[in-house]
């Protein structure tokens, strides 16, 4: 990846102040004051009907010795520097795409895109190797070994297998679901699933038919991603909070709470495109998108009080 060239200023908020009371367990503060407002390089203002920049899926990479996050705004994808909040556009070969969720790996990246029912994977030279469209309202999707892709159709009801070629029939890997949105491969044979509809969490078996319920009762679950705990950590965008799932019990446990998550567009109805994701770092640090300001968020534990 290029050096970033559009340079931000980096807005890192100090943790609450002593004695505030029922402070979260983890803190949530802004990685920048806001993401650049289009999709053009060192653009400063919005252009005359382009795409809004309204941050959705995550993805973190490693790249020259930093994590980058990666954030899909519906008109590109940005690169945010995690450390200094520095951000520019990525390009997505076609402006059409408009991402809504997206996936990395060190093989490339791929992207979803439910305003034009696409999925697009690019290689690590930068070549499109898989492209298919038509699809009901793709979110989340995750890049598999051996190159297939798995897409949490939610319109669908489903999670489907594409590729690993454009002439890759779909294969179905669970159906049923109650508007599947967040995606999270766990190994081969296994996957996680938020379902914002059904306000569950759901493993499905890739080798088989197969699918259980780990929790239920959540307020529209969207993004999801695994803790370096080996927890699930869960955008209950409803509640406007992070939680953390445990895989083997179901428990949940609230995190960080407040979020600055919008799910209604301009007119008040509910946005179907508006995805808040979470995205885990190798060192345990999560990140969130924020829609309702334009940001992302960094998710850390705050520090045990000195006695």
């Amino acid at each position: 990846m290029k050096p970033l060239s559009s340079l931000l200023p980096a807005l890192l908020l100090l943790a609450g102040c002593a004695g505030t009371p029922k402070l979260s367990p983890w803190q949530a503060t802004p990685l920048l004051t806001a993401l650049p407002p289009g999709c053009e390089p060192l653009a400063t203002a919005p252009t005359p009907g382009a795409a809004p920049v309204i941050p959705g899926g995550l993805a973190v990479v490693r790249s020259e010795g930093r994590d980058v996050v990666l954030v899909a705004v519906r008109g590109c994808v940005m690169a945010v520097d995690a450390g200094t909040g520095a951000a520019e556009p990525l390009p997505t070969h076609g402006d059409s795409i408009a991402p809504t969720m997206i996936d990395a790996t060190s093989n490339g990246i791929a992207f979803s895109s439910s305003l034009s029912g696409t999925v697009r994977a690019i290689d690590a030279t930068g070549a499109i190797s898989f492209n298919a469209s038509g699809l009901h309202h793709p979110l989340g999707l995750r890049l598999a070994p051996g190159g297939s892709l798995l897409v949490a159709e939610a319109a669908g009801s489903r999670v489907l297998r594409l590729g690993p070629h454009e002439e890759s029939r779909p294969k179905l890997v669970a159906d049923g679901l109650d508007w599947p949105c967040g995606l999270l491969l766990a190994d081969a044979t296994q996957a996680y699933v938020t379902e914002s509809q059904g306000g569950r969490v759901t493993r499905i078996r890739l080798d088989r038919y197969e699918r259980k319920e780990i929790a239920s009762g959540l307020d529209r679950p969207q993004g999801i991603a695994r803790m370096a705990d080996g927890r699930l950590a869960v955008v209950e965008a409803g509640k406007r909070r992070l939680v953390a799932v445990e895989t083997t019990t179901g428990q949940v446990e609230v995190l960080a709470v407040d979020l600055p998550l919008n799910l209604l567009d301009a007119d008040g109805a509910t946005d179907a495109n508006a995805v808040a994701d979470v995205a885990a770092a190798p060192d345990g640090t999560l990140y969130v998108s924020g829609n309702a300001t334009r940001t992302l968020l960094k998710v850390t534990p705050r520090p045990k009080p000195v006695k």
